[in-house]
């Protein structure tokens, strides 16, 4: 008998253990979205620039721009890390598929800055929207991407941009 009651404790307790280790489910009432970012873990950020090429130089520019960004916040957003993931695209679509590729579905990104070419903006935009990441483009002119897509995961903070579209 005292095996038996020894046996029902050790199952009671299992299944409080169990109850309490449950994360309530998360509520998201943004139409845009919403990310879970666990305690601890950083925010991956990939950098997706023309880093090599005739295009260097810009890409390297717009590349210390993030990172001074990101030194005037400490490196850190709402208690978490930052972590740049930094790939180049030489301004090419291809080079900037397969770069893009090689962090597809494999570590919890969150968004991408860049890519800086509005070809490669649009051989990327596929990969960006399957795996729901942002795609935050400073320089790349939106008139070549249709309008569908430019609201699906893609944001252009340049200002002027209004004044390029027809």
């Amino acid at each position: 008998m005292a095996a038996r009651s020894n046996w029902l404790l050790f199952c009671l307790a299992l299944l409080w253990l169990a109850a309490a280790c449950r994360a309530d489910p998360i509520s998201c009432d943004d139409p845009l979205g919403c990310a879970v970012i666990r305690p601890g873990n950083p925010i991956q950020l990939v950098t997706l620039l023309p880093m090599s090429g005739e295009t260097a130089v810009w890409g390297q520019d717009l590349a210390r721009g993030i990172n001074l960004a990101l030194s005037n916040r400490g490196g850190e957003l709402l208690n978490h890390d930052i972590e740049l993931i930094p790939l180049d695209t030489a301004c090419d679509p291809t080079l900037g598929l397969e770069a893009l590729q090689t962090v597809d579905e494999t570590d919890p990104v969150l968004a991408v800055i860049g890519p800086a070419c509005s070809d490669v903006a649009q051989a990327v935009l596929p990969t960006v929207r399957r795996n729901d990441w942002l795609l935050i483009s400073p320089p790349a002119p939106p008139p070549a991407l249709p309008k569908t897509q430019q609201m699906m995961r893609f944001s252009v903070p340049c200002p002027t941009i209004c004044t390029r579209q027809p």
